[in-house]
């Protein structure tokens, strides 16, 4: 039997005669929202893939379990932002790297929440005179708690605002 040693280092390695042998370092790919998971309506959460291995790289990711068109991260970026305008659970599918296409490994889901814009109607279209009360029901949409402005240009006393 014959061996040889072979240099693990070295980007291209011999291990016969005039044989090279390239070797790919394994393609990581990890998701992560630094900046949290939810938004407003009209707005995004950032989801940033990093990766790792030499580029360029193509990675796969999901939205409830439907796989999105492949992303390409060219050689020499690191990282890409998915900007998530969409409720719903975004989870990394696969990474490959190198003219090979190694297939490399994944990690990492995050659950997006999008909160609808919220709404308030006031009823009433009544009319006051000074040193008189009036009341009006304001209905409210959206996610507790609620901050309230009302204003009326043409008003004597304003009223300024109420927490909900």
């Amino acid at each position: 039997m014959l061996f040889r040693s072979v240099n693990m280092a070295a980007p291209n390695r011999q291990i016969a005669n005039g044989q090279p042998v390239t070797w790919y370092q394994q393609a990581t790919a990890t998701l992560s929202t630094p900046n949290g998971t939810s938004a407003c309506q009209n707005q995004s959460v950032a989801l940033v893939v990093t990766v790792t291995g030499v580029g360029p790289w193509t990675v796969v990711y999901s939205i409830n379990g439907t796989n999105q068109p492949a992303i390409t991260i060219p050689a020499g970026l690191s990282t890409y932002n998915i900007q998530a305008s969409t409720a719903g659970q975004y989870c990394l599918v696969s990474v490959t790297t190198g003219a090979a296409n190694c297939a490399g490994v994944v990690n990492g889901c995050a659950t997006v929440t999008i909160h609808p814009l919220p709404t308030a109607t006031i009823d009433g279209n009544g009319t006051t005179c000074a040193t008189t009360s009036y009341c009006f029901d304001v209905a409210l949409t959206g996610t507790a708690p609620w901050t309230l402005s009302v204003d009326d240009p043409t008003a004597i006393n304003q009223i300024g605002r109420a927490h909900v």
